[in-house]
This record gives C-alpha cells, sequence and structure tokens, in this order.
C-alpha cells in the first residue's frame, strides 16, 4: 500500500527520523484533505489547485503512486479551472485511499 524507499533514503538508518515524518504525515495530512474537500465542495477552482499541489509530495514521499497520479489530475483541472465532476470522483478515491494510508501508518507505527 505505501512504501517507506525514499523516507529510508533520507533518513538512513534513523529511525526516529522515520517515526517522525509518519507523526507529521498524519498530523498535517487530514487537513490538507480536508482543505481539498472544502475546496471542492465551494467550486472553489485556485483552493482545489492549491489543495491538491500541497499533497503531491508527502503522497510521492510515501509511494503512493497511484494516489499521486489522481491528485496531478485534480491538481491539473484546478489549474485549469474545470471538470468539477471528474474532480469529485477522483477525490472520492483519493480519500479513500489516503485514509486507509492514515489508518495503516497509526497501526504500523502504534501511534
Amino acid at each position: 500500500m505505501y512504501k517507506l524507499d525514499k523516507i529510508k533514503d533520507l533518513a538512513g538508518d534513523d529511525h526516529e527520523f522515520v517515526n517522525s515524518i509518519v507523526q507529521v504525515f498524519l498530523e498535517e495530512t487530514p487537513a490538507d484533505l480536508e482543505s481539498l474537500t472544502n475546496a471542492i465542495s465551494q467550486e472553489n477552482y485556485t483552493a482545489i489547485y492549491q489543495s491538491a499541489h500541497k499533497m503531491k509530495p508527502n503522497l510521492d514521499l510515501f509511494g503512493m503512486e497511484e494516489t499521486r497520479q489522481r491528485i496531478l489530475q485534480i491538481e491539473g483541472m484546478g489549474k485549469e479551472g474545470k471538470n468539477l465532476n471528474l474532480i469529485k470522483e477522483l477525490h472520492a478515491q483519493v480519500s479513500h485511499e489516503v485514509n486507509a494510508l492514515l489508518l495503516k501508518l497509526k497501526a504500523d507505527f502504534n501511534l
């Protein structure tokens, strides 16, 4: 589901660093997802773009490539100001995947 390869490349053998990155992800990501949800419900394309753009690097860091691709699509459509229905469909998938990731990380890291 997720990969820690990029994080481990950054951290080396520093397990505390890995744990701190996971902790920050767990703290910040729900708010980022909520911002995206709110932007979509308000049909605010600029905020959709900004929220998706903010989420992209964290998904990449955790090796969530399919989810990152969906976020890239949302980001592009937000920037172009179009395809709200497709944004909503992609957002539903992203929300499901991110929430599953949050639960898995909490379980795997005992947080």
